[in-house]
């Protein structure tokens, strides 16, 4: 079980390599792993096209490689590619968001309707916002305008 992880470590590194280097974009790969994930990490100058625009061509390339990887290994482990930390500051942005969020709702006793977004990232609002005792947290709406509504407890 470890080799196979080990092997999808370095099958993602060699392929996060190979994509990098053909767009043209210098940049060191660091694989790593967690309890639950593997863990790719992008370093370098000038990633902003690696990353595109709010992120799409960074979660492009994280599901291409998620894909490779599936079909490498019988072992299913999510890979987490993240560039220059911006996955980082991107979860950062969806806390504080959140905490606004309910703390908008608790305050005026009114839903709130989020932005619309990514199914990850209505995941992770509704995950931060579950032990939010003042709140309770819905999606609404279909494909690309799915959004979460946030709703004030009696």
């Amino acid at each position: 079980m470890e080799t196979e992880i080990e092997e999808l470590m370095v099958i993602a590194q060699a392929v996060c390599e190979k994509i990098i280097g053909l767009m043209g974009i210098e940049g060191y790969v660091r694989v790593k792993r967690d309890d639950n994930d593997i863990l790719v990490d992008i370093s370098g100058e000038d990633l902003g096209m690696l990353i595109g625009r709010n992120g799409k061509t960074l979660d492009c390339l994280q599901f291409i490689i998620n894909l490779i990887c599936a079909r490498k290994s019988s072992k299913r482990k999510r890979i987490v590619i993240d560039i220059a930390g911006y996955r980082k500051r991107q979860m950062d942005r969806l806390t504080d968001m959140a905490k606004r969020a309910a703390d908008e709702a608790s305050a005026t006793k009114s839903e709130v309707a989020l932005e619309p977004m990514p199914t990850y990232q209505r995941y992770t609002i509704h995950s931060l916002l579950q032990t939010d005792k003042r709140v309770t947290t819905l999606s609404q709406g279909e494909g690309e305008e799915r959004q979460i509504v946030v709703i004030p407890n009696s």
